[in-house]
Formats: structure tokens, C-alpha cells, sequence
């Protein structure tokens, strides 16, 4: 807008115009950015009025362009910080679903100790299957099929539950890995996915044996008191250590994390040729034992091993002199 001499334009006085007093000329430049007038740049004479220069109608324009490409680029600076902003937002949402997601699935079998670690990176955890050096726990209820009949479903889903998450938490407080429950049996690993020494594993899964025990003890005296049970439910228990191939078996649709081999074998078969309420070990478990809490058994053809398996039964009691 060039207004050469303001005397002229007696109707503009009901407008606002940038520099409109004490001006007797005004060119006015507009702001425009993505189609919108947004502001002006403009120029006025104060002193007697004369025709706008060609130069300085150019310059205006030039000022009005590079103002317009400035807030321009602004907004859109502030655009992308807002967009990365988001974006920044959401990946820490997706880290935290995904961190939630992880802990969910690993606190299924693993002591939270050892997930937080895992969660935080001070734990690698790698779920490939790969050959590991394990310990393995089998324990059930001895008569359970009897018990089940005798309970009636929703008995026996009380007493089972109860039973399972005691025992889950025996195997956690030693960090052991439950690899899974078969009705009322217990399966646990030491060893993995946490690595340890062999007399550690042996250790831990003997101390988690001994433990079981103990608390079914309470679970039973608590069972007899609410008139669950008539007699007390006993355990039993196979215990060895060999190598075993560890990980994520399954597919896309679903997966669990265990340990497959004839390691595996021989403590599934130790604890079905142990007696009530007896912790049964291997050779391999036993050579970390004291000899005062152990007792040679006969050595057993178990099903499904080809090798003769020496057995020791361990001392439930034990206390080290």
C-alpha cells in the first residue's frame, strides 16, 4: 500500500495504520506467510510528501520477504521441537510398555531381583536356546491324583495355588528359575539364565529342597486347621546336574523359557522313584554334599537313561556341625 500524501486520504483516518500519526506519507509492505498477512513492514515520511522511490518500494518488499521468511522458519523451528518433543515422549512410553511387557514375562520365572537387573542393564539376558551346565529341581505331591478326587475342583485349586506360589517363592528367594509347573509339579533350574559354579547351583537347589519342606509343613498344618485335608501332603524331590539346552522354546504365538535334554530326564526320573517326603539326588549333586547328610542308595536303571544312575538320598534336616 503506497499512500503518497496522507492530506489525500481523508477516509483512512478511520483505520488504523502503522505510523499513521505525524506521517504524511506511508508505504505499508505486508507480512505474508503460508497465504496470510501476519503484519506489515512500513515506511513513512514525516516531512513534506513526495512519491515513493522505486528503490525504496524494493527495499520494503526485501525487508517484508526476509522478515516473512524468518517467522516462517521460526514456526516451523518451533513445530519440529514440539514434533520431536512427542516424539521424544513416545519413545519413552514405548520403552516403558516395553520394559513392562519384559518384566511381566520374566517375573513368571525369574526372582525380581534378577529382573530389575535384567530391566536396568546390569544383567544381559540372552534367550537364545545354547547348551548350559544346570542343576535341575523336580518336585509334586505324593497321592495327588487321589487328593484332587477327594478335594473336588474348587478345593483343589485353592490348595494347588497356595501350594505353587509358596514353593515359587522359595525358588526366587534362593535365585532359582521356574521353568514350569506340570499340574503339581514343580520344575526349577539354577544355573540359568544366571550363570553359576556348579557348587553354587548345587547349594542352592538343596537348600530350596530343604526349604519346600519346610513350608508345606505350615501349608499343612494350615490346611488341617481350615478342615481342607485329613492327613498331611507330602513331597518328593530329584535333583541333578548335567548339561542341558536352555531358552525360548516355542513360536510367534507363544513361548516358554526351559531346559530340554536327558539331563532334564534323569531328575524327572529321580523324583518319580523317590519315596514320600524324600529329597533324591545324583552322583553329580552329591559330590558337592557333605557325607554326613547324604545316604547311598542302590544304583537304579531309571526309564529312559541308558546309564545306570547312582542315587543318594539327602538328609531333610541337616544342620552342619
Amino acid at each position: 500500500m503506497v499512500l503518497e500524501d496522507m492530506n489525500n486520504y481523508p477516509e483512512m483516518t478511520q483505520f488504523y495504520l502503522p505510523l499513521q500519526k505525524s506521517s504524511q506519507a506511508l508505504l505499508i509492505v505486508p507480512l505474508i506467510v503460508d497465504g496470510a498477512i501476519i503484519g506489515s513492514i512500513s515506511l513513512r515520511q514525516t516531512t513534506h510528501p513526495r512519491p515513493w522511490l522505486s528503490t525504496e518500494i524494493e527495499l520494503a518488499q526485501t525487508l517484508a520477504s526476509q522478515a516473512a521468511i524468518a517467522v516462517q522458519q521460526s514456526r516451523l523451528y518451533q513445530k519440529t521441537r514440539q514434533q520431536a518433543q512427542q516424539l521424544e515422549k513416545s519413545e519413552q512410553e514405548v520403552k516403558q510398555l516395553n520394559r513392562y511387557l519384559t518384566e511381566s514375562v520374566l517375573k513368571r520365572f525369574l526372582p525380581a531381583s534378577m529382573v530389575n537387573k535384567i530391566a536396568t542393564g546390569k544383567l544381559s539376558l540372552d534367550l537364545t536356546p545354547e547348551p548350559r551346565l544346570v542343576t535341575i529341581l523336580f518336585t509334586d505331591l505324593v497321592g495327588y491324583t487321589p487328593l484332587a478326587s477327594y478335594l473336588g475342583t474348587q478345593g483343589v485349586a485353592t490348595l494347588l495355588n497356595q501350594y505353587l506360589e509358596e514353593m515359587t517363592a522359595v525358588i526366587f528367594h534362593y535365585g532359582g528359575t521356574v521353568d514350569k509347573f506340570i499340574g503339581d509339579a514343580v520344575v526349577a533350574l539354577f544355573g540359568a539364565p544366571e550363570e553359576l559354579n556348579p557348587q553354587e547351583q548345587v547349594y542352592r537347589a538343596i537348600a530350596v529342597a530343604r526349604e519346600m519342606h519346610k513350608q508345606l509343613n505350615g501349608l499343612n498344618e494350615k490346611w488341617q486347621t481350615q478342615g481342607l485335608i485329613q492327613q498331611p501332603v507330602c513331597f518328593r524331590c530329584g535333583i541333578h546336574q548335567g548339561m542341558a539346552v536352555v531358552g525360548m522354546f516355542g513360536g510367534g504365538q507363544r513361548s516358554d523359557y526351559t531346559a530340554i535334554g536327558s539331563a532334564v530326564n534323569i531328575a524327572a526320573r529321580l523324583q518319580e522313584v523317590a519315596d514320600s517326603g524324600m529329597i533324591l539326588v545324583s552322583a553329580k549333586v552329591a559330590q558337592f554334599l557333605n557325607p554326613g547328610e547324604i545316604t547311598l542308595m542302590k544304583s537304579l536303571q531309571l526309564k529312559g537313561v541308558e546309564e545306570e544312575v547312582t542315587m543318594f538320598s539327602v538328609v531333610v534336616n541337616y544342620k552342619e556341625i
